[in-house]
Parts: structure tokens; sequence; C-alpha cells
């Protein structure tokens, strides 16, 4: 799995912000798509270095590669397509939230990429089915 490919893709995905913001969903957010939790210490309109929003882009992917891992056991033996397909899938929703669509994880799992493309595309991530069709 290329990881400069991965964080370009996640860059151009969801977007990079210096600065704190609320999200849709009213989360404090800033980097790239980085949720701002209490030991961050920062509040809405703060401002962040490149330096630091490097680094909690590198700590997110980092807990995104490991969720991945945990939530499809098969992950290892993957395409790196399907891999770096679910490793933005885990740094967009988490791993609890990526947990809840079974079916898909189950059908990635024994490579059932035809299965696994209508489950994510019924979910609303037409993006990523097109990739798993390609296997």
């Amino acid at each position: 799995m290329d990881i400069a490919q991965l964080k370009a893709d996640l860059i151009r995905e969801q977007g990079k912000r210096l600065t704190v913001y609320k999200d849709r969903l009213g989360y404090l957010t800033v980097g790239v798509g980085h949720l701002v939790v209490p030991s961050d210490k920062l509040n809405e309109g703060q401002h962040i270095s490149e330096l630091r929003c490097d680094d909690f882009l590198e700590e997110d992917l980092s807990i995104a590669i490991a969720g991945a891992e945990k939530a499809v056991p098969a992950f290892h033996i993957l395409p790196d397509s399907v891999q770096h397909l679910l490793v933005c899938l885990c740094f967009t929703l988490g791993y609890t939230y990526m947990c809840k669509f079974k079916k898909f994880i189950a059908s990635v799992n024994i490579q059932d990429f035809r299965t696994a493309a209508k489950e994510i595309y019924s979910f609303g991530f037409r993006h990523y089915s097109s990739v798993l069709l390609k296997q």
C-alpha cells in the first residue's frame, strides 16, 4: 500500500483546513478530517501549523490502518487498491461505524468484490464501488 498516495487521496477527499471549524455534524475538526479531542486543547477558530496538521494525519492514518486490519481479517492478502479503499473508509467513518457494514466486510473477506461493491454503493459510497468492481 502506497502511504504517500493514501495521504494525497485523503487530502483530496477530506480537504485540508488549518483553522479549527465545526463539521456538518457540529464536531470540531481541523487538518485532514481530524476530530478534535479535549487533549488537543483546541477551540473553534484556532489555527494550527502545517507540522501539527501532518502529525494529526500521521496519527489518524495509523489508527485507520489498524482499524481496517482489525475489521477485515483478510486485509493483508487483499489487493493494494482494496486495502487503500478500506483504510480510506475507516479513516472517514471510524472503526466502530465501519464495522456496522457487516455484509460488506464479510464479502471483502472472501474476496467477493461484486457483492462488496453493491453493499458499499447502497451506503452511498459510489466511488468506492468502482474500485471493487475492477478486481
